[in-house]
């Protein structure tokens, strides 16, 4: 036989083991750990010990013969070497942007309770964050959000995403495992926490902190109490500069509407100190598996944050800012309300009927179009919202076969 390392074993991976003592067999589930090594016998599957059939452990004589047998759901993909490969493998992360890839908002100084990286909002004990994206900050890892704490004064800050009902709802009754990689300039402690909504589904309240200085991490004390449970909180303190990695896990109640995942800093945070995440949230005990971020491409992920929020600006372009590239436009066919109209869209569908602003695309100013003929803004809506689209139009007179162009935003965010 092969020994498991020179067989291409995986520390931490889950393999289904045989062992046969005799003419007793046991076939199990267990964790491979290549200090010793040490195999440990998690679930026993299948074993037949005396002529009896059933699940029990055999008891070892000293010249048992282990080894690795391959199981029906292991033939299912026999080539792929962790649950995060595959076409469909970056799908098993609940979290939506969880390295910050996607800004769509632009956001870069931003207040408590306010929208940042696509998915994500800031929450903060006093004033102003910014938040960026680091780009390939270390092998391995496409991307990473970075909190930088703004304010003179010292204060707490953290991140926190909301998951909606309809995703919400299978994980009740199941075990979930939140963890990420982080990095904080400080050598001081994070928390986190994985919470449950329990009032209406789809309407939660995002500010989940009733007491940023209380050190009782449960409902009515540092979290706020009405329709929140605690699943579960976590802490780790790592050596400052340093990627860590983190997890807990957490069992979900049958009252959860929504999930809320949440870190931040347990101690004020200085001015410039910076926090850097990567983090996901996934279905079963994921502790013992090396990096279950499973990361999706670059054009899923950009749909995914579109169900959210969309924009007719580029990706990189910020709302509300003079900026032609991407508008709409036409000529009017008539003078009054309805002469120009445009039918936008969304590229998929949204988790509910958004929210929509126009915006000038010469000065940026909302509810308006901007008329090329005259050089001015004039008044515009949105109409006929849907989850799929909408007709921007003008809501004021105008003049016959005047060129206008627009901008909007649709947001749909929890």
């Amino acid at each position: 036989y092969l020994t498991p390392a020179e067989a291409g074993a995986v520390n931490g991976r889950v393999y289904t083991w045989r062992l046969d003592d005799g003419d007793d067999f046991e076939i199990f589930v267990g964790t491979y750990s290549s200090s010793g090594p040490t195999i440990s016998r998690d679930t026993v599957l299948v074993s037949k010990v005396g002529g009896t059939a059933g699940t029990s452990k055999l008891n070892l004589s000293g010249s048992a013969k282990l080894s690795v047998v391959p199981v029906a759901q292991h033939m299912m993909a026999p080539y792929l070497s962790s649950i995060n490969e595959g076409p469909l493998g970056g799908f098993r992360n609940k979290l939506i942007n969880g390295d910050g890839r996607i800004n769509q908002r632009v956001a870069s100084t931003i207040g408590d309770d306010t929208y940042g990286h696509d998915r994500h909002y800031a929450l903060t004990q006093t004033g102003n964050i910014t938040v960026s994206t680091l780009t390939a900050p270390a092998d391995g890892i496409a991307s990473m959000m970075r909190l930088t704490q703004a304010n003179a004064t010292a204060q707490r800050m953290g991140y926190a995403q909301i998951i909606e009902a309809a995703e919400t709802y299978g994980l009740r009754g199941r075990t979930v495992t939140l963890g990420g990689k982080l990095r904080y300039s400080s050598a001081a402690p994070i928390r986190f926490a994985v919470l449950e909504w329990t009032g209406t589904a789809d309407q939660v309240t995002s500010d989940v902190v009733n007491s940023w200085t209380s050190t009782n991490y449960t409902a009515g004390n540092f979290f706020i109490s009405s329709n929140l449970t605690v699943a579960a909180v976590g802490s780790i303190t790592p050596v400052a500069n340093t990627i860590t990695n983190w997890s807990i896990t957490a069992t979900i109640s049958s009252s959860a509407n929504n999930l809320i995942v949440f870190y931040w800093t347990q101690n004020t945070a200085a001015q410039d100190a910076t926090l850097d995440m990567r983090w996901y949230l996934v279905e079963g005990d994921a502790t013992a598996e090396d990096d279950p971020f499973s990361p999706r491409h670059i054009q899923q992920e950009l749909a995914l944050c579109q169900r959210y929020y969309f924009k007719t600006y580029n990706t990189h372009d910020q709302p509300g800012l003079p900026n032609s590239v991407g508008t709409l436009g036409g000529r009017a066919n008539g003078t009054e309300p309805w002469a120009l109209s445009w039918p936008w869209r969304f590229p998929v569908v949204m988790r509910a009927t958004p929210t929509v602003t126009t915006y000038s695309p010469s000065t940026g100013v909302a509810g308006k179009m901007r008329n090329e003929s005259t050089n001015s803004d004039i008044d515009a809506i949105a109409d006929r919202i849907s989850s799929s689209g909408c007709i921007l139009r003008n809501s004021g007179t105008i003049t016959d076969n005047n060129l206008c162009i627009i901008h909007a935003v649709a947001d749909a965010e929890l």
